[in-house]
């Protein structure tokens, strides 16, 4: 079992996300430990957002 003070904020495992039959997103995995941070940065309409 995961101490909960070292477990991590966020965790996100194997995301997978289609639009209108387009992969857009395979497989992604990756955690945010507790009082880090993160960004994600991209052009305008890259989808950042998504």
């Amino acid at each position: 079992m995961t101490d909960s003070a070292s477990a991590p904020a966020i965790e996100v495992a194997r995301l997978t996300k289609t639009f209108r039959g387009h992969r857009a997103l395979d497989g992604v995995s990756f955690q945010v430990a507790r009082g880090e941070m993160v960004a994600l940065i991209g052009a305008s309409g890259s989808g950042k957002s998504t």
